[in-house]
Formats: C-alpha cells, sequence, structure tokens
C-alpha cells in the first residue's frame, strides 16, 4: 500500500489489499474445513482399527513421529547454514 501512495497509485493498492485480504480468506477456510475433515476422518479409522491394539499405537505415534521429522530437517538446515559460514 506504501508503493501505491508513493506512485500515486491508490485504487492499485487497494484492489492490491482487496485481493490479498480474499486470497487469505479463501486460504484459511479451506485450511478450516480440512482439518474438520480430517477430523472426522481420524475419528472414523481410530474406530475402525480399535480392536487392533498395535496400529492404534502406530496412529498414537504419529505426533511425535512429525516432531522428529521437523527437528530432523531443522537440525539439517542448521548444520548446512553453519557449513557454509
Amino acid at each position: 500500500m506504501l508503493s501505491a501512495i508513493a506512485l500515486h497509485k491508490v485504487v492499485f493498492g487497494l484492489v492490491f489489499i482487496m485481493a490479498f485480504s480474499v486470497g487469505l480468506a479463501a486460504a484459511l477456510s479451506g485450511i478450516g474445513l480440512t482439518l474438520v475433515l480430517a477430523n472426522h476422518a481420524i475419528t472414523w479409522l481410530q474406530q475402525r482399527l480399535e480392536p487392533r491394539r498395535y496400529v492404534a499405537g502406530l496412529v498414537n505415534a504419529i505426533p511425535a513421529i512429525g516432531a522428529l521429522v521437523v527437528v530432523a530437517v531443522g537440525l539439517a538446515l542448521t548444520a548446512q547454514s553453519l557449513a557454509q559460514l
């Protein structure tokens, strides 16, 4: 918006902000709908897999596995950055 004002194209800046807002609203709505549907799918999956204890343990370990992947990627990126110094 500040660039549009500096270029004396305020209308262009307002249109850009409006387009950005619509895109952001669509993205957040899509993420929300995806999470609701994922919750239903996970609940259904847990109900179907409840008798199988070994699979239920794996399903419960998924968040920890995801966290370990994030930490490993972070450590790899940190090591790569330090190597470039």
